[in-house]
């Protein structure tokens, strides 16, 4: 077998079902398997969860001859929250550029991280610009300004959750890729587009515009940001 670069698998997380899905490099489903949890409860069932896993790893590896080594981690959980933060700075009158913005986010991002310890964001969101009080949806690049602010959103879980899927989920030499929020890939969802993984591999590719991505090394936005936030190390 070899490692599965030309493959992407998303596992569903909630206290009634899991759901485990593997896309190919073409975006077609190529496995897809759910268990629903026979016994209602309000905790993730870690154990039931272990079981899923064992059923279903090893089928999908043999299907297609590849070892899953990342995963993306679809959670739904009521851990899961949502932080507001406003941030201004003054800029005495000079041309708005990426620098701007970049120092804003990397205080944000410091601030949120100084208070909250024992979570970790897994979306962070540009709700609002303003400049000189005046709103903004998008980024408003090149603008002469006395002030500056942005409006965010964190989307935080709890770190200990996160720990213990790291835990079951290394157990089959699996790493977390990236960690979605059931929740906030709904907002997306429609009519015409009711797939949540197929949403969640739109988010990834930068759907949301003011969404800025956290990886380990960088933070960084896949939509017209990419350029501006390679500052987290």
């Amino acid at each position: 077998m070899v490692n599965n670069f030309s493959n992407k698998t998303y596992l569903f997380v909630s206290t009634k079902k899991f759901i485990i899905v593997v896309y190919n490099n073409e975006n077609k489903v190529v496995y897809k398997n759910e268990k629903l949890k026979s016994e209602k409860t309000d905790k993730l069932e870690l154990k039931f969860l272990k079981e899923f896993l064992n059923r279903n790893i090893f089928e999908i590896e043999k299907k297609i001859n590849r070892f899953i080594k990342n995963i993306f981690l679809i959670i739904d959980l009521d851990d899961i929250y949502s932080i507001e933060l406003s941030i201004k700075n003054k800029l005495d009158n000079v041309l708005l550029d990426n620098n701007s913005i970049n120092s804003l986010l990397a205080e944000a991002k410091n601030s949120c991280d100084k208070t909250l310890e024992n979570v970790n964001v897994i979306h962070m969101i540009i709700d609002r610009f303003y400049l000189d009080d005046k709103c903004y949806e998008v980024f408003p690049n090149q603008q002469n300004c006395k002030t500056f602010s942005i409006d965010l959103s964190f989307i935080c879980i709890s770190k200990n959750i996160l720990k213990d899927l790291h835990k079951i989920l290394s157990e089959y030499q699996i790493s977390i890729e990236k960690v979605l929020s059931k929740g906030y890939l709904s907002s997306f969802l429609d009519e015409k587009d009711s797939d949540l993984f197929f949403t969640a591999q739109k988010i990834l590719n930068g759907l949301n515009k003011n969404e800025v991505f956290l990886t380990n090394k960088s933070l960084k936005n896949k939509g017209f940001f990419e350029k501006l936030f390679n500052f987290f190390n």
